[in-house]
């Protein structure tokens, strides 16, 4: 599996420098990967309240779900087929200048 990997923060700057350090030895760079976690293709509309939770870029697919209820509420909300009343997001970071991007 090939990686493409931006070097945007610490953690994705080590894993870049990890893999160029491998290749100047002539070494394959190993790097575990684990997830996406989660399955959002549930009927989230059917719960009267909500709590997403997502950490760091992890948030991306929580403003997609989001943008969804906004866009559906008008719609669903004339055919009381939504019952969503309150949203909570937890969004974890390790810097919260990070929020700045969004």
């Amino acid at each position: 599996i090939d990686l493409y990997i931006r070097a945007l923060g610490d953690h994705t700057q080590k894993v870049v420098k990890h893999a160029e350090e491998c290749n100047a030895h002539g070494k394959q760079a190993l790097i575990r990967c684990d997830g996406p976690y989660g399955n959002l293709s549930f009927n989230y509309y059917r719960y009267g309240s909500l709590v997403l939770v997502g950490g760091g870029i992890g948030i991306t697919p929580i403003i997609s779900v989001l943008k969804n209820i906004y866009e559906c509420d008008k719609k669903q909300l004339a055919n009381k087929r939504m019952c969503i009343r309150n949203v909570h997001l937890i969004w974890i970071m390790p810097h919260a200048s990070e929020a700045d991007l969004f």
